[in-house]
């Protein structure tokens, strides 16, 4: 846990060099990734960081939190992994239920129960 930083928050002004620097007080920086927040109402930019181990991330986490940088106040967690399960299929994998006029009856894997949650339109 905390090898991949979340970064929001961060002012249009904040370059991946100025976002490099400030990580590597606490470790190795790996990668560093910066786009645009896509929320509508915001002007701001989120980073996706990855740092060499867990270790070093949870350092970033506890000495970057709440900062501010080159103006705004930053929010630095953890990554979320999605987990492996808990998706209910889709086109391909089930056709997720009642939904038999858009994706067929129960998806491509009809004739062996659907998927998870496909097949039930019979």
């Amino acid at each position: 846990m905390g090898k991949t930083l979340f970064i929001e928050d961060l002012s249009e002004a904040t370059s991946e060099s100025t976002l490099r620097e400030l990580l590597e007080e606490h470790g190795t920086v790996t990668s560093i990734s910066i786009a645009d927040d896509d929320a509508p109402d915001k002007q701001t930019k989120v980073a996706f960081v990855d740092m060499r181990n867990g270790r070093q991330g949870r350092f970033a986490i506890a000495a970057l939190n709440g900062r501010e940088v080159d103006g705004n106040v930053i929010s630095v967690k953890p990554l979320k992994q999605r987990s492996s399960s808990g998706g209910h299929g889709g086109a391909y994998a089930g056709g997720g239920g009642g939904r038999s006029e858009v994706f067929g009856a129960g998806g491509r894997f009809a004739g062996k129960g659907g998927g998870k949650g496909g097949g039930r339109n019979r």
